[in-house]
């Protein structure tokens, strides 16, 4: 399900990754589910697009060439404490020790190369809950809160927005 995401609309995913042919099957895969994709073969490029637009998600290769996932991951998180990253790894998941500066800069998981796709939909459904209970947890100031509170306060705004005169 792509709905009831961070924004209206689709949820946007961004990949970021070194390998087109992973990048292609990854992002033909989301598409297919309904997820906007954009992809970035580096880690200068998907800092770039996460400057143009925010995405709800990110899949971040941890070895690239150049700047690496681990300073990418640095980055996005000197731009966005909150958004999730997700790391891909074509290393074993079984030494946890190498993943603690990340776990450390906030990963939201990994996801191992050569995982099967629904595994990516797991994974991707586990950092998307992660959103939605942290925006559950803090409505913003606008919200109206639910059941018989919420009818009366929606009543009252109501009745003050009619006997407002309109601003010129």
């Amino acid at each position: 399900m792509t709905d009831g995401a961070p924004g209206a609309g689709p949820i946007h995913v961004l990949l970021i990754d070194d390998e087109p042919d992973l990048l292609e099957s990854l992002s033909y895969w989301l598409t297919a589910k309904g997820y906007q994709v954009t992809t970035a073969s580096s880690g200068p490029q998907g800092l770039e697009q996460l400057k143009q637009r925010r995405p709800d998600v990110i899949f971040l290769d941890v070895r690239m060439p150049g700047m690496d996932g681990i300073e990418t991951l640095r980055r996005i998180r000197a731009m966005d404490k909150d958004i999730p990253v997700v790391l891909v790894t074509a290393d074993s998941l079984t030494d946890e020790s190498k993943y603690a500066g990340a776990r450390a800069l906030g990963i939201s998981g990994l996801f191992p190369k050569g995982a099967s796709l629904s595994q990516l939909g797991e994974v991707l459904e586990v950092a998307l809950r992660r959103i939605r209970k942290a925006e559950d947890a803090s409505p913003s100031p606008d919200a109206s809160p639910r059941g018989p509170l919420g009818s009366v306060l929606s009543a009252v705004r109501s009745a003050l927005a009619r006997l407002t005169p309109p601003k010129r």
